[in-house]
Parts: structure tokens; C-alpha cells; sequence
């Protein structure tokens, strides 16, 4: 096998054909964030800075600390669902141009991390994905790639490779910039050391939708396909975006901002008051309605319709515990009774109990 030197690049198309071209140097160093980081950090949940809401991690990931390097997100979890704002996803699909910071570790160089997918981000294998391939596989070289699908077929890009056991690249911190150009038609990607590369994408279309969730350690569309990776921090901007850039960009500039050293716990919605409902109306008309004995009263349709709504009131004062009746409920109950134990008195036979003179 071919020896590489410290951190070296290789750059190939490993699906389509495409032209491959350079583009200026761009750091990686993670955007700066200028907010005060909150000391009550969630193990549950992960929170997204640049739309102030919170995804629950489930089974598939939990918060680690590493001694002198902070939190990880550890696992796998997604930080955009179906039924959450559709900001990502109208991002990344079609001739529109992004950028994902991504701060992840590699596991040790062990058997059990010897997997053929270690998945870094990805919205579906139709669609966006940065992963490693062949990870330390059992003498395979690793393949750091980020690729896109588009209305051709995928067109994959091998952006790093290294040897199975490279100490540089296993059990470290890796800082990645990754994205798409819409202008050049380009999936671009920065690797920590500064090493960038380029690959044009065939076809017209850009990258192709999806109705998979974006997400972190997991191929959505893959489900068997997750990570031992830890991961630091994930941010999403539109637009290709530079080492300058990346200086000043704030948490109000993002489309995604998720950081395992800032992710706040879920603010926890008080307790509601008890709603104490008031029956003594509804229990007035019922004992009204209730204080005759049928004899008194011809058996037509109004008095039918009393007894159909004087049952209605019975079950209500019998379930006062019911917690899905609002007042409103009862005072319909209350008004419906009396309407209808007026309507009797009204359609008396005069014989039996005139009605008042007029």
C-alpha cells in the first residue's frame, strides 16, 4: 500500500466522472459565538441556537465529557424533523448555495470502531453527506468523503484518505468546512489543516431534495448506517463561506448552530392553574326541571326533548371530574335544559295547568 506523509490529500471522483478543480485555501476554525454560555446543559435534548428549538436526542445519543476538551454530542440524532420548520430543508435541495462547520473526534484505531460507515452528517443518501468510509477497515484506506445526489445520480467526492491506523487522523479533533457552490456547481470541503478541495457536480438540478431529517452520527435513510464518532458542534449557513467569514459569523447568521458546550436544557413550561369550573347553574335548572312528576305534563315533543336534556344534565353534575369539559360546556348544558323546561310549561294542556292570564 502506498505510504502517505502527514495529513497528505487525495482527491477522487468515485462515481461519476467530473472535473476536479482547486480553489483558495480556507480555514476551518469553528465560527466564533459571542453569547454567554448557559452553566445548565441538557443531556436530552439538542438545542438549535439559530432557531431557538430544542430536538429530543431519544435512545440514539447522550452527552459525554472529556477531560480538558468539554462536552460531545456522542451517537447519533436528527436536528430537523418533518414537522419542524422547513429552513433546512429548503437549503439543501437545488441550485442553492450552503455551508456546514462541523467539529467532530474520531474514535481510537480499535476493532470495534473498524466500521465501513462512520456517518458525520447527512440529510439521506439521496442527498447531503459527509462520512468517513472503510474507518481504520481492516487495512482499507479511510476515505473522508462528502457528497450530493442531484437529478443524475450521486456524484462522490473522496476528499481525504489515510491509512488504516494513521495516528493523525484516529482519536483526534477534525475541524471540516463542507458544502455546495451553486454558482460554480461545486461540492467544495475544507479539511482542518487547511487542505481544500473541489468537485464539480454533472447534471442540472444541484442537490436533490429529500424527506429526511438532517442529522448527525446517521444516514436517515440508512438507519443501520450510524457513528462512534463524538461531536463537538454543528453549524449550517447560506451561502459559501470563507475563513473570514467564518471570524465574524454569528449564531443570528446560521441555519442550524448546535454546540454540545452550549446546549442549554429545555425551559420547562410551569404547571397551569387548576380550572375550577362552576356547575351550580347547570345543578339550578336540572333540580327545576326535576321538581314535577310527569303526570302534570302531556307527553309530546317538548317534553321528550326535556327528558333528552335533562339526561345530559345528569351525566355532567355525575362526572364532575372530567378535566376535558370547559365551562362553556356547562353553561350550554344549562341553557339547553331551561329552554327546554320552558318549552313544556309553554305546551301544557290549559286544563291541567293554565297559564297565566294575559
Amino acid at each position: 500500500m502506498k505510504k502517505h506523509t502527514m495529513m497528505a490529500a487525495l482527491l477522487s471522483v468515485s462515481m461519476l466522472t467530473g472535473s476536479v478543480s482547486s480553489f483558495p485555501i480556507l480555514a476551518a476554525e469553528p465560527a466564533v459565538q459571542n453569547e454567554t454560555t448557559d452553566a445548565a446543559q441538557s443531556t436530552t435534548t439538542i438545542y438549535d441556537h439559530a432557531r431557538n428549538t430544542w430536538y429530543p436526542m431519544g435512545t440514539g445519543m447522550q452527552v459525554e465529557t472529556v477531560t480538558n476538551e468539554g462536552k460531545y454530542f456522542k451517537g447519533h440524532a436528527a436536528i430537523d424533523d418533518v414537522n419542524a420548520e422547513n429552513t433546512v430543508k429548503d437549503l439543501l435541495h437545488g441550485e442553492k448555495s450552503f455551508t456546514f462547520e462541523i467539529e467532530y473526534k474520531t474514535p481510537e484505531n480499535t476493532s470495534a470502531n473498524q466500521m465501513e460507515y462512520q456517518m458525520i452528517l447527512s440529510n439521506g443518501d439521496h442527498g447531503f453527506v459527509v462520512r468517513d468510509y472503510h474507518y481504520q477497515n481492516l487495512g482499507i484506506t479511510t476515505q473522508l468523503i462528502a457528497y450530493g445526489a442531484n437529478t443524475n445520480d450521486w456524484m462522490t467526492y473522496n476528499m481525504k484518505e489515510y491509512e488504516a491506523g494513521n495516528t493523525d487522523y484516529s482519536n483526534r479533533v477534525h475541524t471540516v468546512l463542507a458544502g455546495y457552490d451553486a454558482e460554480t456547481k461545486e461540492l467544495f470541503f475544507v479539511f482542518n489543516d487547511g487542505s481544500s478541495y473541489r468537485g464539480s457536480m454533472s447534471g442540472t438540478g444541484g442537490i436533490k431534495a429529500t424527506n429526511y431529517p438532517l442529522s448527525i452520527g446517521t444516514d436517515p435513510e440508512n438507519t443501520d448506517r450510524v457513528s462512534a464518532y463524538r461531536f463537538k458542534s454543528v453549524k449550517l449557513f447560506e451561502g459559501v463561506k470563507t475563513k473570514e467569514d467564518m471570524e465574524t459569523l454569528t449564531k443570528a447568521d446560521a441555519k442550524v448552530w448546535v454546540d454540545a458546550d452550549d446546549n442549554p436544557v429545555q425551559p420547562q413550561e410551569p404547571e397551569p392553574e387548576p380550572v375550577v369550573l362552576d356547575y351550580s347553574v347547570l345543578q339550578t335548572a336540572y333540580t327545576d326541571a326535576s321538581s314535577v312528576s310527569a303526570d302534570k305534563f302531556q307527553s309530546n315533543a317538548a317534553w321528550s326533548t326535556l327528558i333528552e336534556k335533562r339526561t345530559v344534565a345528569a351525566n355532567i353534575l355525575a362526572d364532575q371530574d372530567n378535566t376535558a369539559r370547559t365551562q362553556k360546556d356547562i353553561n350550554d348544558a344549562a341553557s339547553a335544559l331551561s329552554q327546554a323546561w320552558l318549552a313544556v310549561r309553554l305546551s301544557v294542556d290549559t286544563e291541567i295547568n293554565p297559564l297565566p292570564a294575559q
